[in-house]
């Protein structure tokens, strides 16, 4: 059974959607967007508590680039952890959520006892920038490469016919990169979300762009969990991830190989049994990557 909440802060109403039995796992991101996106059945593991961050949240204010600052959404997310009563709690970010995610596990690591990682690279530079159009160039089929052409060429009307909508028609003008199957429609996720351009346009264009993964990931203190996609060609590849795997003080990599961006939906079961299993063995001293 689901429990939903609305806790307002600096003049946004942030909503959380808690449900399950089992260690807490707080999923950042959008609230309606990740109760969709993960598998029902992952709350027979955890006490899931999905939270919105401010790019999300219904705002009674204009909002700013200062709202797109890590620190603030970090903090943010510390004030629900106390409304919410939760102590020593695994985090879990997808795509660019991930680097939520981290900026969190290094401010406040005295309350994550894990964190989880989903679908990202290192930071959304133009190096990484840069590998993710060479793979998608070498490595991906004639059918992808003629879908992405075709939905590409759509993103400009979409976006100026419905520009508060700008992050959600890019997304699914990504979907042939994004998916295993690049026929997938992704729009459902995005039905009756509440979506902040200007703080997505700071997010995605300057805040993960110059994200210093080689030194966050020295100051995570708990082990940490990535997955990733084998089909996922809207990001760098898997190897990207080489130059800073070691300055994680405990870094377990998991590659999934039907799926896409979105392992947890792709491919529910697998996607469950990985973060289950290494959720048991993840205060050992000894972690494999």
């Amino acid at each position: 059974m689901q429990a939903y909440s609305v806790f307002q802060r600096d003049g946004f109403d942030f909503s959380v959607i808690s449900e399950g039995q089992g260690p807490d796992l707080v999923v950042i991101g959008s609230s309606t967007y990740y109760a969709r996106a993960i598998s029902k059945t992952l709350s027979q593991s955890f006490r899931l508590h999905f939270i919105d961050h401010r790019g999300f949240a219904p705002a009674n204010r204009p909002v700013s680039e200062e709202d797109a600052a890590l620190a603030v959404i970090s903090d943010d997310l510390e004030w629900l952890r106390g409304q919410l009563g939760l102590q020593r709690f695994l985090i879990l970010g997808h795509s660019g959520h991930g680097y939520m995610a981290i900026d969190y596990a290094t401010r406040y690591p005295e309350q994550v006892s894990g964190l989880v990682l989903v679908g990202l690279s290192p930071d959304l530079g133009a190096t990484h920038q840069a590998m993710t159009e060479a793979r998608f160039e070498a490595e991906a089929g004639a059918a992808r490469k003629a879908r992405f052409a075709q939905d590409i060429e759509q993103l400009g009307s979409m976006i100026e016919q419905d520009p508060d909508r700008k992050f959600a028609h890019i997304c699914c003008a990504l979907q042939a990169r994004r998916w295993a199957d690049p026929t997938y429609d992704e729009s459902w996720l995005w039905e009756g979300l509440t979506l902040h351009t200007p703080l997505f346009d700071q997010l995605w264009g300057q805040v993960f762009a110059t994200f210093d993964m080689a030194t966050k990931a020295q100051a995570v203190a708990c082990p940490t969990l990535l997955v990733m996609g084998t089909l996922d060609f809207s990001i760098a590849p898997i190897g990207s991830w080489d130059a800073v795997a070691e300055r994680f003080k405990s870094l377990t990599i998991k590659e999934l190989a039907q799926s896409g961006h979105t392992p947890m939906l792709e491919e529910p079961e697998a996607f469950n049994r990985v973060l289950t299993e290494w959720a048991q063995t993840a205060t050992q001293p000894s972690q494999s990557r």
